[in-house]
Parts: C-alpha cells; structure tokens; sequence
C-alpha cells in the first residue's frame, strides 16, 4: 500500500488536481470519483455559497474530496497522498471539517446556553447539518436508475416512518387468568414500536412496559394485537448489548411467523447491514457498495433495527 500511494504521489497530477479545470472533467471520471454525474456535481456545488479558490485548492477540489472520502470511508492519510504530493494529513483534517461547517447554510450557527456563537460546537448543529442534505441536497438522488432508488441519509422519513404505519397494534395486558384484567385491559392504543429485550441469556420480543396489575398484583405481560395484517415487521433493540448473532431467526405475533432478514450495527460512523441469505450472514456496506460475509470481529457490536417478513411470503434477493 505504501509503495502505491507513493507512486501516486509522484505524479504530476493526482487524481483531485484534474478537478482545478472542471471542463476538462468526463462525466465517467467524475462519477468515479464522486459518485454524481457532472451535472449534479454543479447542482451541488451550488449550494456551497462560502467556499472560495485558493492558491492551493479550487472549491470543485475541495468537493470532489469531501465526495471520495464520503464514499470511500479513507483515512486523512490515504486522502493527503491521494490529494497531491505535497498535501499533509493535518490540511486533509482542515479540508474535511472546512467543507462539513460550508455546506452552509442558514441555521448552522450555533447559539448555546452559555451565550457562546460558533460554528459546528452542538449536536443539534450537526442534526441540523443532517436536516439539510436530506431535504435540500439529497434531492439530486431523487431519479430512478435500473430500478434503483437511493435513500442515503433518510432511511427514518424514506422507510422506518411508513413501514411502522402497517405494524400499529394494541397492547393487551397479561396477568392472573382468573384476573378480569388478563387480555381485556388496553394499556395502549395505536403503538408503533416493537423492541427486542434480552432477558438472561435469551432475547425476546418486549413491549418495555413494566408494572403490576392493579386487581391481582401479579407482574404484567403484554399481548400484542396488530390493527390489521402485515407482512413486514421493524423491531428495535431495546438494550445496547443484543448482538447479531444472538438475534432470532424466527419470531411470532398472533400465531403468525415471521422470518428474520436483517438488521444494522453502527461502526465508523456510519450503519451497517447484516442479511441473512441462504441461512448464511453478509455484510452490506452503503460507503463502498460491498457486499462480504460476516466477519467475526463485528459479533460484540450492538444491533440497532431488524427487518422480519411473513414466513409464508418469498423475498428474492
């Protein structure tokens, strides 16, 4: 690796100094490195109002790193060999966090409590950062290509939010049998999420709901009764330490199976997905669109969501 990024560094041109003169720029070139036609390139270096060419980088430079670094998950080392010869690792760190504060846009100063004004010093600025590039710059990954349509960034307002719409149910309370109470008390209405618990050694379905019955006083346990059928069912882990290999394969509501088909785990800084094809688990990552079985390393990382569909529907992969 290292006789390689030397050799790329001795070249005259790197592979971001062909974007100081974008019109020379192919559409190929810049979908390899962006990942964006040059057309959207343009849309989104529009939006981009406070960066300025300087002697050592152009704004479309500064872009197209941002963009490979976004997609490729480099480290700032592999970026500063990567960007020119004479680039540090310490200018790559001050490029990245120049171009993350400039997406700029109204809002993205931070007012605190301590009546401090900076820039990018609150989680609620990154959030706001996050609410930007859905609504504003996701846009340009709208269209539908070969049937594929990207939902990068918003998998809450693309997916989980209209999905949960089909699992609303009640939750019915279990107690004594001989309890008025047991599967006739409603203790709530139009629930929209189902959690994973584990218990010992075991993880199972759980309503996070605990209490004692106020007739018979014995512990509560919950039924749950969906409003209407479904084929798809999105179960959040409850508890920071249910891992991937501890998830069931098979779960039941209402008499019905449904089979497991993945779930994510957050690492560097970004999901990713776990599928269950042919018995066997693999890898998805969205940064570099790879596809590998699951490795052993990833066994202690904390699950987040997991997807389950009706035992009796088919899912091709």
């Amino acid at each position: 690796m290292i006789k390689i990024l030397e050799f790329i560094a001795s070249r005259d041109d790197s592979i971001f100094s062909r974007f100081q003169d974008f019109d020379q720029i192919t559409d190929s070139f810049c979908f390899k490195i962006t990942g964006w036609s040059k057309n959207d390139f343009i849309k989104f270096s529009e939006f981009i109002k406070s960066i300025k060419n300087s002697k050592k980088r152009s704004k479309f430079q500064l872009i197209a790193l941002y963009r490979y670094w976004l997609r490729k998950g480099s480290d700032q080392s592999t970026s500063a060999h990567l960007f020119s010869k004479t680039t540090t690792q310490r200018q790559i760190s001050r490029y990245l966090e120049q171009i993350r504060i400039l997406v700029n846009l109204k809002g993205y100063i931070c007012s605190c409590k301590s009546g401090k004004r900076l820039v990018g010093c609150c989680t609620h600025v990154a959030n706001k950062a996050k609410e930007i590039w859905i609504n504003q710059i996701m846009v340009l990954a709208h269209k539908v290509t070969n049937g594929v349509l990207s939902i990068f960034g918003s998998e809450y307002s693309r997916f989980v939010k209209h999905l949960a719409e089909f699992q609303k149910h009640d939750l019915l309370q279990i107690c004594n049998e001989n309890c008025i109470y047991n599967m006739n008390l409603i203790i709530r209405e139009n629930s929209e999420n189902i959690f994973f618990k584990k218990i010992g050694n075991t993880v199972n379905l759980h309503s996070c709901y605990v209490s004692k019955c106020s007739a018979c006083k014995s512990e509560v346990s919950v039924f749950i009764r969906l409003k209407s059928p479904t084929n798809f069912l999105l179960i959040q882990s409850a508890d920071a330490y249910i891992f991937v290999v501890e998830l069931p394969k098979t779960i039941s509501i209402q008499n019905k199976l449904f089979n497991f088909i993945c779930t994510t785990f957050y690492v560097g800084r970004h999901f990713i997905g776990v599928f269950d094809i042919d018995n066997k688990l693999y890898e998805v990552d969205d940064l570099d669109q790879s596809v590998r079985l699951f490795d052993s390393r990833f066994d202690n990382y904390p699950t987040t969501v997991s997807l389950f569909y009706e035992k009796e529907k088919k899912i091709i992969f």
